[in-house]
């Protein structure tokens, strides 16, 4: 640090930079406290990156889900949680300062493209409001519904349903949308409910 003067210096995985019991307050403040010092002898930023536990998610508050004492949460000024949303494929950011009220959360996802010869051709972060992600799925599960109808109608409700393998509560809901927009009809014959196509097209987005 003396050499190079970092204005920024990452510890990545924390946990790997001693040999302390990671679970002990007095033990992880001793390195911290060296951490500080560090950081105000050579006014450079400390970027300690931290992992959750394994069974981190039940219930907790955000900052208690990562490993090891609770001291790095008391020394830190600033944190930035990172989590993947694996159903959505989105990665939400949080963030909790010392001296400030935290950020309004964020999300983001990863593009990329891939070459012919499966080289990576092009890579980008893009910004994305959660909502928005819902929209496009909902959008389209709607195409998709209707290119089943279409394909051989009448379908009953639960027809549709398993073919897009997606719960009674969401296909009803697309099905009274697609009634709603004058897309579908529906005719009930004995126990049945069939629906049929009415208009060959497609939703407005």
């Amino acid at each position: 640090i003396k050499k190079y003067s970092p204005t920024l210096l990452i510890l990545d995985p924390f946990r790997n930079i001693h040999t302390l019991d990671e679970n002990s307050a007095s033990e992880i403040t001793s390195v911290l406290n060296n951490l500080r010092k560090i950081q105000k002898e050579s006014s450079c930023t400390v970027l300690l990156v931290c992992h959750d536990r394994k069974s981190s998610n039940n219930g907790q508050r955000r900052l208690s889900q990562t490993r090891g004492s609770n001291a790095i949460e008391g020394w830190r000024d600033f944190i930035l949680c990172v989590d993947l949303d694996k159903e959505k494929n989105i990665i939400k950011v949080n963030t909790y300062q010392r001296f400030d009220k935290p950020q309004k959360p964020f999300s983001f996802q990863f593009n990329y493209k891939e070459s012919s010869e499966d080289e990576l051709e092009t890579a980008s972060l893009e910004i994305i409001d959660p909502n928005q992600i819902k929209a496009q799925k909902h959008f389209k599960l709607e195409e998709e519904m209707i290119q089943i109808v279409k394909n051989n109608s009448p379908q009953t409700r639960n027809q549709i349903r398993e073919k897009l393998e997606i719960s009674n509560q969401i296909s009803n809901k697309i099905v009274k949308n697609l009634i709603d927009q004058d897309i579908f009809w529906e005719e009930k014959k004995g126990r049945k409910n069939l629906i049929y196509i009415k208009n060959i097209i497609t939703p407005c987005k």
